[in-house]
């Protein structure tokens, strides 16, 4: 548990030198295409092939230290890993075969179709687009994927652990949101946020930055991969 005591003596630290409240927010780069407009409620149509490895927005605050905390967004610019937590090479593939459902396909033919679901709540929709939100205590650690109940007990024992012996307690949200710009490129709006005590003492950070990844289109030479990832997602819809 010394790791967990130190990471709450820095958390305390920034608190105290911070003055309780930070922000750091990059704007949306200017020469980028205009990002498009989504309705209310109304998921984006966001169905296409994207190359995997994003650009990021010059200045995108990056958090994380040797242990990976749950909801922490660590500069990763990965198209799979951001909106599905699974592997991919070259491109992503997005489906959307109803307002429900969003099917992502890795360029990797070992990695399986995922397929997520609003009404299960993978995800959400509304003005800004599509979005997952994950939260989690600050004393959180592992993958952002779905947590195990092993880890789930041993991340409850270490937020207990730091209200104890530090006197800190909080909660970290990692919200990511998908929208399609002008060009038919995908842009990701990255938020984390921590609000929370440190030795009776309040505080909140927040820091937010842009992702966007270009269009790929089909080759030849990977028809094959898209061809073995339809079948399995239709496999997938047809036993739902």
């Amino acid at each position: 548990m010394r790791w967990r005591t130190a990471r709450s003596a820095v958390i305390t630290s920034a608190v105290l030198l911070a003055g309780c409240v930070h922000n750091t927010t990059i704007s949306y780069p200017q020469r980028w295409p205009p990002a498009g407009a989504a309705a209310p409620s109304v998921c984006p149509n966001l169905a296409g092939r994207y190359h995997n490895v994003g650009e990021q927005a010059p200045g995108a605050p990056c958090t994380g230290g040797r242990i990976t905390a749950r909801a922490e967004w660590r500069c990763d610019a990965s198209l799979s890993h951001d909106i599905a937590e699974v592997e991919a090479d070259q491109w992503v593939e997005l489906r959307q075969p109803d307002a429900d459902t969003l099917v992502v396909i890795s360029s990797d033919p070992v990695v399986d179709v995922k397929e997520m679901h609003r009404s299960r709540g993978d995800f959400s929709c509304g003005k800004r687009g599509l979005e997952r939100t994950l939260h989690a205590s600050l004393s959180s650690v592992g993958s952002n994927d779905a947590s195990s109940v092993p880890q789930a007990a041993f991340n409850g024992m270490g937020t207990l652990f730091n209200l104890a012996t530090a006197g800190t307690a909080g909660v970290r949200t990692l919200t990511r949101t998908f929208s399609a710009s002008a060009d038919g490129s995908l842009v990701m709006d990255v938020s984390e946020a921590q609000s929370g005590v440190a030795v009776l003492i309040p505080f909140h950070t927040h820091d937010e930055g842009f992702v966007r990844w270009t269009r790929a289109e089909p080759s030849a030479g990977d028809s094959a991969t898209a061809n073995s990832s339809r079948r399995s997602s239709h496999a997938h819809l047809a036993n739902d």
